[in-house]
């Protein structure tokens, strides 16, 4: 079962986006969260899936907290982001680890009969439409045969009778699992007909802080659900209720504004493109004094509690068992690379200290499995992971005798293969030597480093 008790979330600037959220998901029940923009859907869903944590309260499946992403909890997002250079059964397959060659292989068709796209196996995602490819992350997501599949927004982008074909397909999958294995779904929605076609039971969340408003249950049968006659009164109740929460949460904002940041308008004059351009946060621009005023509490936080400062940062790569090649999982394709929100960063874009780990997870592995082809040493798959410990008070200037910089990284290696200690020796030797982000790493050379700065240029 999946709980949540007394959960809340609060941003490193002070913003409080979750509060006091408690709910119970059975096995195999299907839950939608609906609310307006804001209130915290899925910041939720983050929490849940342990890409984030909170701040206060808990987050538990099966009595177990979730503290970090695990293979039992996937998610779907709302756009499919498949690696375009794979082919459509290696997509599913990615993120299978620690799995033998043959147990994956079966997985993944049976992952993707499940989903209707076996005959696409060897396709490439350019080949397919928008409702396959996201059929796609749906099997890559059920490949690891999860206990919870989260959803955020998964058709949103979608045509509407691509997106109510996939809404009934969506149904049939997990209808087709036996009932003691039919994993929990919690999805994220704008429509509330996608919510009341899905879900057993409707949550809707008021902002400001992000909080259960109204609680739903759907007691209608799944078999022609979209023509019962009890809908529309449903309709009609979880529209006033979301009005209601809105407003709500509108009251709250005007009560209490808390930190969220301003929103900047943009200039429309021509001389506006020749001023000091602001750095930006989010989606649009933060100034300076914004900058420094999201970071003056975190300073005086890491002063008074030098242990907040300190955070551990995370890589891992996966070692692929044909090719010479370590996939690192970033999930990202195109990168934009932002301020940690130690640092009074959105928390959006990845960080430049993520970044190097994942450099060092890829440059480990692809130089662990070239060494290990030039010796003919039998490693036939395995893992790569890095953690490296920040103390942000060398970043923000607190203290001068923080680094500025990681203070520790760890990288670990889980490899299958058939190897004796000698060989093992020898492999992580030979990989230390010849991994050369890890030895730039260990011994940094000097950096040049040339600022090289042109007038911009005016608007005509």
């Amino acid at each position: 079962m999946l709980r949540l008790t007394d959960v809340a979330k609060r941003y490193a600037n002070g913003y409080l986006a979750l509060s006091g959220i408690s709910l119970g998901v059975g096995r195999g029940d299907i839950l939608a969260l609906v609310g307006g923009s804001g209130c915290g859907k899925s910041t939720l869903l983050r929490l849940v899936s342990g890409l984030d944590q909170p701040t206060g309260g808990l987050v538990e499946l099966d009595g177990s907290p979730v503290t970090g992403p695990r293979p039992d909890i996937a998610v779907v997002f709302q756009e499919p982001r498949l690696m375009p250079w794979l082919k459509i059964a290696d997509n599913v397959a990615f993120g299978l680890t620690g799995v033998r060659r043959a147990e994956k292989y079966q997985l993944v068709a049976d992952a993707l009969e499940r989903v209707g796209l076996t005959r696409f196996a060897t396709a490439l995602p350019r080949q397919l439409s928008g409702g396959m490819a996201q059929r796609v992350a749906l099997a890559r997501a059920l490949v690891t045969r999860p206990k919870v599949l989260l959803l955020d927004e998964p058709f949103s982008a979608l045509d509407a009778l691509t997106r109510a074909d996939l809404q009934d397909h969506l149904v049939d999958v997990w209808s087709g699992y036996p009932p003691e294995e039919r994993p929990t779904l919690v999805l994220v929605t704008h429509d509330i007909d996608e919510a009341l076609v899905l879900a057993d039971r409707v949550v809707v969340l008021a902002g400001n802080p992000g909080r259960v408003h109204v609680e739903e249950a759907v007691i209608l049968s799944r078999q022609g659900r979209r023509d019962d006659e009890r809908l529309p009164a449903l309709r009609t109740r979880l529209l006033e209720a979301l009005r209601a929460a809105q407003r709500a949460g509108q009251d709250a904002r005007r009560r209490n504004p808390g930190r969220r940041p301003r929103q900047a308008s943009a200039s429309s004059r021509p001389e506006a493109a020749c001023q000091k351009q602001p750095l930006t946060h989010g989606r649009r621009t933060m100034k300076a004094d914004e900058l420094r005023g999201l970071q003056a509490p975190l300073k005086q936080r890491y002063k008074d509690q030098p242990d907040a400062a300190v955070v551990t940062l995370k890589a891992q790569g996966t070692l692929d068992s044909d090719k010479l090649v370590c996939k690192v999982e970033t999930g990202r394709a195109l990168v934009e690379a932002g301020l940690h929100p130690a640092t009074g960063g959105p928390g959006s874009f990845a960080c430049s200290g993520d970044m190097l780990l994942e450099a060092l997870v890829a440059c480990a592995g692809v130089t662990l499995k070239a060494v290990a082809t030039a010796l003919e040493l039998r490693v036939t798959g395995g893992s790569v992971r890095a953690e490296g410990d920040l103390d942000f008070r060398g970043t923000l200037g607190v203290a001068k005798d923080a680094p500025v910089g990681f203070r520790d990284i760890r990288l670990t290696f889980d490899l299958e293969g058939d190897l004796s200690e000698e060989q093992k020796a020898t492999l992580a030797k030979l990989t230390e030597r010849y991994c050369v982000v890890y030895q730039t790493l260990r011994q940094p050379p000097p950096v040049d480093v040339a600022f090289n700065v042109a007038p911009p240029t005016a608007l005509a």
